[in-house]
């Protein structure tokens, strides 16, 4: 049987920082910790392209985005496992720059206190922030519906067990959060419009190299089993497009409808209505499982897919028979335990603060969360190790090009040869080092550069 590689892929996330104001959590300013950001960044190799734009040593990049959030790519890797640690590293070097006590120039500066940091995506006021995921497929991001159904069918549905929860000030709790913001199924904008299916084609890759699909409308997810899921269907969902694989039993028209209708909690189990007749979130889930062992029965899946298959099926069927079984490794069903537990023992009503407080204290990063605790009892079966983790803050994945420019960054960085960086190319002051291909590993040959630049290399 053909053997399938691992897919490349990575993911971005935008951070919201809160500070208690009178006793609510408020939106802090990016301004406020400019300085200590630059701080951070001066203690390490990295190139600065201005306005807070920082490629990194590890292969990832942190910047400054739209509407003045910080954001944190990872870089691109061909492991699910190697994701989850990519995030995790990125956690803590957001945490640690933005709560960094002294400025560029080596003087100590105030830090904001209790400066909260928060993965989740959207607040309680609808705003929304950016979780996005990419993959690096043969499919072309296109608005031609017809050739996108299992990605429609599989994104509309899969927030039954990756949906990062979240309880609204109402009292109502929801499985997803970004799902509530959605209002079209396809479209190539994130902004006014929030779309199910993104159908932007910007490949950062060479024309040979394959397409890059942009997905936006998931949630940052706090268990690692929710990562590697969400991840690894989603890879055999474009698999199964790649191989022409066909289903009928899709909804495209009302698609992101359904994902709105599914993230309330109430409906979870609830039937959807398709061209022939109806199903739930899980029946239709458990369709697409079936289809990618069909396909795995014809070509071999990487490892981790495989782990991942058998998984799917599982929580399909612990969907169907009691939601609360997935409270060991899904987001939303792990907060809802927590909330469970916190009401019951102290006699909270579903709309009281001192729940939201628990709520939004679940999506924090950094000091001693409710994400660090879990991961190292409860979830710590999926995690991956501490040292791949550490590592994963100063160097980038062997198994893609982010180590060929982690290589570049952290050898060219001090010279200030460096120009621009982008994630297909690096320019310094007389060369180009493309990237094109998101497989090649291949380091660049700098000490020859070196020579013909007259510059003495620099020593790690």
């Amino acid at each position: 049987m053909a053997e399938q590689l691992n897919r490349i892929h990575g993911t971005e996330l935008e951070y919201s920082m809160l500070v208690p104001i009178d006793g609510e959590l408020q939106q802090l300013e990016s301004r406020h910790v400019v300085n200590n950001i630059a701080g951070f960044m001066n203690q390490r190799p990295h190139h600065d392209g201005g306005n807070s734009n920082f490629f990194l040593a590890n292969g990832a990049r942190f910047y400054r985005d739209v509407g003045e959030r910080y954001e944190y790519s990872t870089p691109e890797d061909d492991s699910f496992l190697g994701t989850v640690a990519n995030e995790i590293a990125g956690d803590q070097i957001v945490h640690q720059a933005l709560h960094y006590p002294v400025n560029l120039y080596g003087r100590k500066i105030k830090t904001v206190e209790r400066l909260r940091i928060n993965r989740r995506v959207i607040d309680d006021m609808g705003n929304s922030w950016g979780y996005h995921e990419s993959y690096n497929t043969t499919i072309r991001p296109t608005i031609e519906t017809d050739k996108l159904h299992l990605l429609v069918a599989h994104m509309a549905t899969r927030n039954i067990f990756c949906g990062a929860g979240q309880l609204r000030l109402d009292g109502s709790y929801h499985i997803a959060q970004k799902a509530r913001s959605l209002n079209i199924t396809f479209s190539n904008g994130t902004q006014r419009e929030k779309p199910l299916i993104n159908t932007r084609n910007q490949p950062h890759a060479g024309v040979k190299d394959g397409h890059r699909f942009h997905l936006t409308s998931g949630d940052a997810n706090m268990s690692p089993w929710s990562t590697r899921m969400k991840l690894a269907t989603t890879s055999m969902i474009f698999r199964l497009m790649e191989h022409d694989v066909e289903l009928s039993m899709v909804f495209l028209d009302q698609a992101y409808r359904v994902a709105v209708a599914l993230s309330d909690h109430k409906n979870i189990n609830s039937r959807i209505k398709l061209e022939n007749g109806s199903s739930t979130a899980a029946e239709i889930s458990l369709k697409l499982v079936k289809a990618a062992q069909d396909l795995s029965k014809q070509v071999t899946f990487p490892e981790e897919e495989q782990w991942a298959l058998d998984e799917w099926e599982r929580v399909c069927h612990d969907v169907i028979q009691d939601p609360k079984l997935l409270a060991d490794r899904v987001d939303w069903a792990t907060r809802l335990y927590l909330l469970n537990r916190a009401k019951e023992k102290k006699g909270y009503g579903w709309a009281s603060p001192a729940l939201q407080l628990l709520d939004n204290a679940y999506d924090e990063i950094g000091g001693d969360s409710i994400a660090d605790k879990l991961r190292q009892t409860t979830w710590s079966n999926w995690m991956p190790s501490e040292e791949l983790i550490a590592s994963r803050i100063h160097t980038p994945p062997e198994s893609t090009r982010a180590a060929a420019r982690g290589y570049l960054i952290k050898h060219l960085a001090q010279t200030g040869l460096i120009r621009t960086v982008d994630w297909q190319s690096i320019t310094t002051t007389n060369h180009t080092f493309n990237m094109y291909n998101p497989r090649n590993t291949k380091r660049p040959n700098i000490s020859a550069y070196f020579r013909d630049m007259n510059v003495t290399e620099p020593t790690d």
